[in-house]
């Protein structure tokens, strides 16, 4: 006679089919996990989608304030200022050389005293990281003077959100100040 070594209590639970324990805590389990799943995937995509409405935000708000201050501090300092047209400015720098800038084909050109130019803001093609161009306002020309006054009045937008940073402002010359004042 062969004896079993198995206990009552296993030959018991192999007789009935009472084993199915197991399989319902792997279906609570794995319940359990796709709520957690559904519930954090909402959650990641907005916080994807937020980082990156802030990184534009920011581009746009860093070129924004370089652009400004750079055009800004040109004209305060700049003698014989001439608009040429309506998105072209041609000035002389403190130091007396020959400057500008020039909007063209959604960048923003600073003209250099060689002839040369180099974008202000905007992508040339040289920088595929650039997602910024730059456009006229639509209502008013991007460079227009009123007498001692220089307007400036461009659009800096984000290529592919379409969010913009509209920079507007007007620039009287210390020289001309200057020139008034010793009349």
């Amino acid at each position: 006679m062969v004896r079993k070594y198995v206990s009552n209590d296993c030959a018991e639970h192999h007789r009935t089919g009472c084993n199915g324990f197991i399989l319902t805590e792997c279906l609570v389990a794995i319940s359990i996990m796709l709520i957690l799943l559904y519930s954090v995937i909402p959650v990641a995509t907005s916080s994807i989608r937020l980082y990156n409405q802030a990184r534009e935000k920011e581009e746009l708000l860093v070129q924004g304030m370089d652009m400004e201050e750079i055009i800004f501090q040109d004209l305060r300092y700049a003698r014989q200022i001439t608009v040429e047209s309506e998105s072209y400015i041609r000035f002389t720098t403190a130091s007396g050389l020959s400057s500008g800038y020039r909007l063209q084909d959604g960048t923003l050109w600073r003209i250099l005293a060689n002839g040369s130019r180099q974008p202000l803001t905007g992508n040339d093609g040289t920088a595929p990281w650039m997602n910024l161009k730059v456009s006229s306002d639509g209502s008013r020309p991007c460079f227009s003077k009123t007498g001692q006054a220089i307007h400036i009045c461009l659009i800096l937008c984000h290529r592919t959100s379409e969010r913009s940073w509209p920079c507007r402002f007007t620039v009287i010359p210390f020289a001309d100040t200057w020139e008034v004042r010793e009349s």
